[in-house]
């Protein structure tokens, strides 16, 4: 009368990601330097990639009720994974003034495709209880994607020998104070069917100052 449970690979169970990066540096010269790069990724299958897929648990594609133990679950189970970020785009530099005695301005830009998702439903009235069944096949739709610039002003001095250095620092996040659901969270939109539908989650931060100090030595 105990029951067992084997944790192993579910035959037919898949994921797949494949990418290329293209990445070009400017090294340090004429008082400035800068980064890009660009990274075109693909990330499909029935195993979403969100925390915890790989676990075994029981809410999970590969859990006790999930796409391998209650065929419900598998259907629309193909498809883009939630964090398949399409397209990244980096964009860091710096340039150091040579007036002011060392004042240096450094920035960062960021654009990344927003997480895929897709709507479900829940039906009831079954004999097994409540089922939640993708009606939209896995990652039909998409969050907005994220446009994010950050900023650094830096003023330098020297403290006592060249090796020390004071920084007094102003920082700037999310300069353009873009507002639009997190899509490094897993909660980031409502996927139920009903009167939330495609309600945001979390938001990213909005624009923030930070004022600070840093000594090297």
């Amino acid at each position: 009368g105990n029951e067992f449970f084997r944790f192993t690979n579910p035959n037919g169970a898949f994921r797949r990601h494949n990418a290329f990066n293209i990445v070009g540096r400017k090294r340090y010269s004429r008082h400035w330097q800068m980064l890009a790069s660009y990274t075109r990724a693909r990330t499909v299958g029935n195993i979403n990639n969100r925390a915890g897929s790989n676990a075994g648990l029981i809410v999970t594609d590969t859990g006790q009720r999930g796409a391998f133990a209650n065929p419900n679950q598998a259907i629309n189970g193909d498809g883009p994974t939630a964090f398949d970020y399409t397209h990244e785009v980096k964009l860091a530099g710096g340039y150091h003034l040579p007036f002011w005695h060392g004042l240096r301005v450094s920035g960062i830009y960021r654009h990344r495709t927003g997480l895929a998702w897709g709507r479900v439903a829940s039906f009831r009235g079954l004999k097994q209880g409540v089922e939640t069944i993708r009606i939209e096949p896995r990652g039909t739709r998409r969050l907005p994607a994220l446009n994010s610039v950050d900023l650094r002003v830096e003023k330098t001095f020297q403290v006592l020998s060249p090796s020390r250095t004071l920084g007094l620092f102003v920082d700037a996040f999310n300069v353009t104070n873009q507002q639009i659901p997190n899509s490094d969270n897993r909660f980031a939109v409502t996927e139920a069917s009903g009167s939330r539908f495609g309600a945001p989650g979390p938001l990213i931060d909005p624009r923030t100052l930070r004022i600070g100090l840093r000594f090297i030595f």
